[in-house]
């Protein structure tokens, strides 16, 4: 299913450096295609990251200050990657108490991000 939403800074340096691995592996892929992968990897066990150690990360501080250098992008995700998306949307606005409900965008920044943190091997576990 083709998606479009405005990517952050920070995601859209996380999938282009993804993309570049998967390059030097003579494998080319496209954004949504990398976006699937990582959504696979986790989807069975999602509800066991530490989602606010997650967001409260200053791993990527300097990237998230450019968080208003915004594009709209499109992906297309498979059925599973979105099934897991609308999960975590629901899971985040408890889990963070939002105030108005989390975007997908927010999502897949989140769990972008958790990849290159348990990537680094930071702790992301609960």
């Amino acid at each position: 299913m083709r998606i479009q939403m405005r990517m952050s800074y920070e995601a859209r340096v996380i999938i282009e450096e993804e993309k570049l691995n998967y390059l030097k592996r003579n494998v080319k892929v496209t954004s949504g295609e990398v976006v699937d992968n990582i959504c696979e990897r986790y989807a069975s066990n999602y509800q066991r990251i530490d989602w606010v150690s997650v967001r409260n990360n200053p791993e990527y501080e300097g990237v998230l200050a450019h968080y208003t250098e915004v594009s709209p992008s499109a992906l297309t995700l498979n059925q599973n990657t979105i099934d897991l998306l609308d999960k975590l949307i629901v899971l985040f606005n408890l889990s963070f108490g939002m105030k108005r409900t989390v975007y997908r965008s927010f999502v897949v920044r989140m769990v972008l991000k958790a990849f290159v943190l348990d990537k680094n091997n930071h702790n992301i576990w609960i």
